[in-house]
């Protein structure tokens, strides 16, 4: 009956009132008279259209989509039956857009599923792009269209490459969970349910100037731009994966760049948590001299009304866990040097005293939670809904310079595997997953050569060319504590008392390239 009253429907998107919403009225307008005197029509509809690009679902630029299913005759038989497939917008490009389905009985179907349409995405597409397809058959000149819309160019990205499923947005987001087009894992313990209701990177300046993509006093905000979408590098061993994006802030005055990379390793020690690094970059003419940066995590541990966090300061982690349930503990950590604070909410009317989250999120409140320490909620009693905002700061953030920041994100089974995890993951960002080399600029000259390593009072570099070699020597958060100007053709940079023992990054450019090599301080004598 839908079919027949569709067929046989008048087309009203050509009349001079309808021209605005060309393709967009359906069959058109009901004629029942013809519904019930023209009954030798036949309809050729794609019922369960399927689409794939054979990876990771998310539709990006370069992908080539499957487009598959079963067409399915609903109406009078048909002799001869052509199937053709068109983009409706710009960045798709339909490789083989036609399909000879010869003649179809009442009822019979015919699957495509060994001859699926392919449609390429364009590089020019943007994030979360809605494009339309749409199908035109034509059955013994019965011309009849389908046509659907279909998101593509997730801003985010899927991780599954440990005992940790989650989705990264290149706006900042953690844990997003997508929509009807492009679905997202949000944040699972391998395929359990989804762990975090809302989370996201926050970074504040000033007490004034906070920049997220979090929810506000009315709605959530979006105050991340993303610039680049993740991109899938190198990574530094076999058992990780590595993925690079970038972003920047919309707060005028607050102009800030970030580049972000995530990390997960499939190694026994670290499958129970993944990295995300944040590189800030300062791009105003302004020193902002008080910065915070944090995560921000709303968590639902199976009955999230009856949920605990705690903060264990040895290892900057923040953690949460459902009362009389040990199934699942979630954390997020501070790497690195950077200092770390811990705010635990309950998000309940009130607040419980703390932060009252119940009636919006004022930036005065966010910065609140970034610089101010409140490490335990729902201690007493049953527990309550949780939300956690764990951080670092105050840091300086210099006209033109960076800082780096990493957070790990935990999952674990008990709280002695979290404590554990968290020690493991502090091991892994500081031996393995820092970046160890810059981009070769030019092969003109022979790399430039740096030892001892370990280093105590003097670093040799040699290599390179005879021009003048500029270095900098930064800790782990990107801040510089050496510079200068090595002339020499025997390049000796002194290492002063006053640099503690630790990991280091020599950044150096002799003109033909930039290099960055991990360097370590074992001692300095007095």
């Amino acid at each position: 009956i839908l079919y027949q009253l569709k067929t046989t429907s008048d087309t009203v998107d050509l009349l001079p009132g309808n021209q605005a919403y060309l393709d967009k009225l359906g069959s058109g307008r009901v004629n029942l008279f013809r519904a019930l005197s023209e009954t030798n029509s036949p309809a050729i509809v794609l019922v369960e259209p399927e689409i794939s690009d054979n990876a990771d679902q998310l539709f990006l630029p370069g992908d080539t989509l499957i487009l598959s299913g079963t067409f399915i005759n609903y109406l009078s038989p048909a002799n001869n039956v052509a199937v053709t497939i068109e983009s409706l917008t710009d960045n798709l490009q339909v490789i083989n857009p036609n399909r000879n389905l010869g003649s179809m009985e009442s009822l019979e179907t015919r699957d495509i599923s060994n001859e699926p349409f392919q449609v390429l995405i364009l590089e020019a597409v943007s994030f979360n792009e809605i494009a339309r397809l749409r199908i035109n058959i034509n059955a013994d000149e019965n011309i009849q269209h389908q046509t659907f819309p279909l998101k593509i160019n997730a801003s985010f990205i899927n991780l599954r490459h440990n005992n940790v499923y989650a989705s990264v947005g290149a706006s900042g987001q953690i844990g997003p969970t997508g929509d009807q087009y492009l679905k997202g894992l949000g944040l699972r313990f391998q395929d359990a349910e989804n762990l975090l209701f809302e989370g996201g990177l926050m970074m504040a300046t000033d007490r004034f100037t906070v920049i997220d993509g979090i929810r506000g006093n009315t709605g959530n905000v979006n105050e991340w731009n993303a610039t680049e979408r993740f991109m899938r590098v190198a990574p530094f061993n076999q058992s990780t994966v590595q993925f690079r994006a970038s972003m920047r802030s919309q707060e005028a005055s607050a102009p800030i760049y970030v580049r972000q990379r995530v990390i997960a390793d499939s190694l026994n020690p670290n499958r129970d948590f993944f990295i995300v690094e944040y590189e800030f970059f300062n791009e105003s003419t302004i020193d902002f001299d008080s910065c915070y940066s944090g995560i921000f995590s709303d968590w639902d541990l199976g009955d999230y009304s009856k949920n605990k966090a705690s903060y264990l300061s040895a290892l900057k982690l923040s953690y949460t866990y459902e009362h009389q349930n040990d199934s699942v503990f979630a954390g997020v950590q501070v790497l690195g040097n950077s200092p770390a604070i811990a705010h635990a909410i309950s998000n309940v009317s009130g607040g419980n005293g703390g932060l009252n989250l119940n009636d919006g999120f004022s930036v005065e409140e966010k910065y609140l939670s970034l610089s101010t320490s409140q490490p335990d909620a729902g201690i007493d009693g049953d527990g309550t809904d949780i939300i956690t905002v764990t951080s670092s700061g105050p840091f300086s953030l210099p006209a033109g310079e960076q800082v780096r920041i990493a957070f790990a994100f935990h999952l674990s089974k008990s709280i002695n595997q979290l404590f554990e995890n968290a020690s493991n993951a502090r091991i892994f960002y500081n031996q393995v997953a820092l970046p160890l080399s810059g981009d070769l600029i030019s092969d003109k000259k022979s790399k430039l050569l740096v030892f001892p390593n370990p280093a105590t009072e003097l670093v040799y570099v040699s290599g390179g060319s005879e021009s003048n070699l500029i270095y900098s020597l930064k800790d782990i958060s990107g801040k510089s504590i050496l510079n200068g100007n090595l002339q020499s053709q025997n390049k000796i940079i002194n290492i002063p008392t006053h640099v503690k023992a630790g990991v280091y990054f020599l950044h150096l450019n002799d003109g033909y390239r930039n290099e960055v090599t991990k360097l370590v301080i074992a001692s300095v004598k007095n």
